[in-house]
């Protein structure tokens, strides 16, 4: 039997490109799912396909406490609800933050401190010691671009003999920034296709020989029917998909509000569109300019926010709007045309404008950088979809991203490895 440990970051986003071989690999192995930070709890409570194969798969996780400790206990919905929603946790964390900043104060926050503490130690779930020694046949499943992150150095350290294994986070075309990564005990890395091998091997230093090219799993036939049989169908028809993502220094919230505003005015007020909104995994709690911007009283009316997974409540969109996103991928995969609305004279001069415009450079889907550009795109694809929709696949097609065999491959290379053994 084999342990397989999957390491959850950035976010869940990792989870959608692992998933697929993780839920062929668990068969007859032990799989345990790490979460690192406590913000990839709260992404459990968002009910969606993902999830919900997750609980399925997952037999244990190891999660942080609010001193940095790690607890492992068995994984399922029980157990995240109680650690999300334990109000008493909360209330006794919210107050010592506002007492370590009084001097005075602070035996208080110390007393507190003390009390949680114990009152952590009440859990019936074990705490996580990494001094302890992986079980034989253990093996990481993760993202290799993370290694150089801190909160994740000890998990890294703990299979410094361990087989590993990487899928990016987010779809790799090829074209990405390129920065050298130094990485102890290289791992096996499983790419998009063959540009992909290409770039990991120049500029990630890995070895060509450790690199197979497999396609993207999510988008292979079978996993595509699993999410839809998993998922909740979307009742609404006449709307707009909006892949959100939080402010940033390349997005500025002031342009994000003025971006909402325009999609309010014109699909929704002049069009006669509902629009569901796919927020980012990082956009936990950011959402007062959706409630500002669209109204609250119309949330469920005009406009509403959905967390299932972008290949099912896509189906039935007219089209998709991105704020830059690989999601467009998916869109292409389900045949959606999508507009990419984003004004780059906003990015300073830190990053990577090619990397930020490469949807858009590759014909994945339709770049806009103003309202008029906007609003004309958005009547382009009224009048024409179908001939927007056949540029944006022909576009789609030449990167070489479905392979219905993806997932037999991983499964197949991580057996082979371990029978070597």
């Amino acid at each position: 039997m084999k342990h397989i440990y999957f390491l959850c970051s950035p976010n869940l986003g990792i989870l959608d490109s692992w998933l697929p071989a993780i839920y062929k690999l668990r068969t007859d192995n032990k799989v345990i799912l790490i979460l690192p930070k406590e913000y990839l709890i709260q992404g459990f409570r968002r009910g969606n396909a993902l999830t919900r194969i997750a609980y399925k798969v997952f037999d244990d996780v190891i999660f942080p406490s609010s001193f940095g400790l790690f607890h492992q206990a068995k994984f399922n919905p029980k157990l995240i609800s109680r650690y999300s929603e334990n109000k008493v946790k909360k209330a006794i964390y919210k107050y010592r933050i506002k007492l370590n900043n009084i001097f005075l104060l602070k035996p208080i926050k110390w007393i507190l401190d003390c009390f949680l503490f114990f009152y952590e130690r009440t859990y019936k779930d074990s705490f996580f010691n990494f001094k302890d020694p992986l079980p034989d046949n253990s093996l990481l499943l993760y993202d290799f671009s993370e290694e150089n992150k801190k909160y994740v150095q000890s998990f890294i350290f703990l299979f410094r003999f361990s087989k590993k294994y990487s899928i990016c986070h987010a779809i790799q075309l090829g074209t990405e920034a390129k920065y050298s990564l130094e990485i102890q005990n290289k791992p096996t890395v499983f790419a998009e296709n063959a540009l992909s091998a290409k770039n990991y091997s120049n500029y990630y230093n890995i070895n060509r020989e450790n690199i197979v090219v497999t396609g993207v799993l999510k988008y292979s036939d079978y996993w595509i029917k699993k999410i839809h049989k998993n998922s909740n169908l979307e009742e609404w028809d006449n709307f707009v998909l909006l892949i959100s993502r939080p402010s940033s220094s390349y997005f500025p919230l002031h342009l994000k509000e003025n971006y909402l505003q325009q999609i309010q005015d014109y699909i929704i007020n002049k069009l006669g569109y509902k629009v569901i909104i796919k927020t980012h995994p990082k956009e936990l709690l950011s959402f007062n300019s959706y409630y500002d911007t669209f109204d609250i009283e119309n949330y469920g009316k005009s406009w509403k926010f959905s967390y299932e997974h972008p290949l099912s409540v896509g189906l039935n969109a007219k089209f998709a709007i991105s704020f830059y996103s690989s999601v467009v991928l998916d869109m292409s995969v389900i045949g959606i045309p999508c507009i990419e609305y984003l004004n780059y004279d906003f990015v300073s001069p830190d990053h990577d404008l090619n990397e930020l415009k490469k949807y858009r450079n590759l014909g994945l889907s339709i770049g806009v950088n103003n309202q008029e550009e906007f609003f004309s795109s958005v009547n382009k694809i009224v009048k024409s979809k179908t001939r927007v929709l056949d540029d944006q696949l022909s576009s789609f097609d030449k990167l070489n991203l479905i392979d219905n065999k993806s997932i037999t491959k991983i499964v197949e290379k991580i057996n082979s490895d371990f029978n070597k053994t």
